[in-house]
């Protein structure tokens, strides 16, 4: 070996780094518990045919596997005055309540029943779609003139969909939120004490008579961080944690029902999750309402970083982070904003065409997984980016592992406990596999290299 070579190998180590190796622990000897139903949507792509007298089956929802799907902002503003808002399926407020005649739910059945056939559960908001050009004229976000009649129409809803009353259903919809970001002047101008006293009103009423689903609301707006609220903002009129103190305040004082509390955040940062639902949840055990579920609502990557990156592998790996994260927090449920085409901004899950994007890819391994029923412990290094989920039924294995750096490529050395890697096929979803694609079987790997914004799904299914 010549002298020259040899300090052309020293410069060049001296040069290249070396990445240290990123551990992460998977192990199927230790359950943690159900995989939680994390990968539900809002809305979806509609089952109508322009000119044609049938529905179409949503054959991509039921391939996706999606546990919920969210009611809100329905079919685009004022839900198309035909879906979901109260005022849709109510119309004229002076009209008799009890009479069914007075009602319309035409399309909102014919959605639901596809929904349903396509093995969805409906997660329905109660309450009204946003308005957002209330500063020139605002319709249905003021609060209704009464309160008890308002909270009886309510009940009926619940009752057509649940109870079989006017021509209905007898689904199981377990949950039923109310409202959506009361703090938001686009979808409320009442005031606070007005919206505690009309979330009582209908939840009483409801609870009432459906004693066995559960009511909560009330998709809390969390447009901006708790340490960066912005009390004068038009999306957060009013300080966010006074809202839901007060609320909290209010409900056990005048013992109103509240079996889970709905919220939002538009973060590009997974772990903004794990600290919010900290603080949530403190907040509850603070004003003795600890058993209340959390339900994460509305998340999303957010317009930072643009909407088209939201769609792609970007968007899927912080999906995949996000639904790693909510598995170890107090969340029971989320859902994603939104898998409806026509909100192009928005819609991350299909492209305007109804085309599934990566993200969709990404929800769809996540049902994989939460279909093998139970999850199994995961280390991580979180603050470095590095994410992971492991599920089994006993005989089949899963995990999935991602890295959600937006710059660094990470070397990843598994210490996989309980399980054989050899056992395990490798699928690849990054910036060169736009959805998980088979790479062919894991064999006796123990480091991997995982690409910044990359992730792996390892399973022993073959297919």
């Amino acid at each position: 070996m010549t002298r020259k070579f040899v300090w052309v190998v020293l410069a060049m180590t001296l040069v290249l780094p070396v990445l240290a190796a990123e551990p992460v622990t998977v192990d199927f000897t230790k359950p943690t518990g159900p995989v939680k139903p994390l990968d539900g949507i809002v809305n979806s792509p509609m089952p109508f045919v322009v000119w044609k007298p049938y529905l179409r089956e949503l054959t991509e929802i039921k391939e996706l596997g999606t546990p919920f799907v969210r009611l809100h902002d329905t079919g685009g503003a004022y839900g198309r005055n035909t879906f979901v808002d109260i005022p849709n399926v109510f119309r004229d407020f002076d009209a008799d309540e009890d009479d069914p005649a007075n009602y319309d739910f035409a399309f909102t059945d014919a959605y639901l029943k596809a929904l349903v056939e396509a093995g969805a559960t409906p997660y329905y908001r109660i309450g009204v779609t946003i308005e957002n050009y209330w500063h020139t004229k605002a319709y249905r976000i003021y609060p209704p003139k009464d309160f008890s009649k308002y909270a009886r129409i309510c009940e009926h809803v619940v009752r057509h969909y649940t109870k079989g009353w006017a021509n209905g259903f007898k689904w199981n919809m377990p949950y039923w939120e109310f409202w959506c970001e009361p703090e938001n002047k686009m979808l409320w101008l009442g005031t606070r004490q007005q919206f505690y006293e009309l979330y009582a009103a209908v939840a009483k009423e409801v609870k009432a008579h459906h004693p066995d689903i559960k009511f909560g609301g009330y998709g809390a707006c969390r447009w901006e961080t708790f340490e960066n609220l912005d009390v004068n903002s038009d999306s957060c009129h009013e300080n966010w944690l006074g809202w839901f103190e007060e609320f909290c305040d209010y409900v056990n004082a005048e013992k109103v029902p509240f079996d889970f509390f709905s919220w939002h955040l538009y973060s590009p940062k997974p772990n903004d999750y794990l600290r919010h639902s900290s603080e949530v949840q403190g907040l509850l055990e603070k004003h003795r309402l600890g058993n209340v579920e959390q339900h994460v609502t509305e998340y999303n990557f957010g317009g930072k970083y643009g909407h088209e990156t939201s769609k792609g592998p970007t968007g899927a790996v912080y999906t995949v982070s996000c639904l790693c994260n909510f598995q170890k927090t107090p969340v029971k449920l989320a859902t994603l904003y939104a898998a409806s085409p026509s909100c192009i901004g928005w819609c991350t899950v299909f492209d305007p065409y109804g085309k599934p994007t990566s993200v969709y890819y990404a929800l769809q391994k996540f049902a994989e997984l939460r279909k093998l029923g139970t999850c199994y412990e995961t280390q991580t290094d979180v603050e470095r980016f590095i994410y992971a989920i492991a599920a089994s039924d006993g005989k089949d294995k899963a995990f999935m592992i991602a890295n959600d750096s937006f710059t660094e490529d990470r070397r990843v050395k598994i210490d996989l406990r309980g399980a054989d890697m050899r056992d395990f096929d490798e699928y690849r979803l990054d910036l060169k596999h736009l959805k998980f694609e088979k790479v062919g079987p894991a064999g006796g790997l123990k480091e991997i290299e995982l690409p910044w914004k990359g992730a792996v799904y390892y399973t022993t299914k073959r297919k």
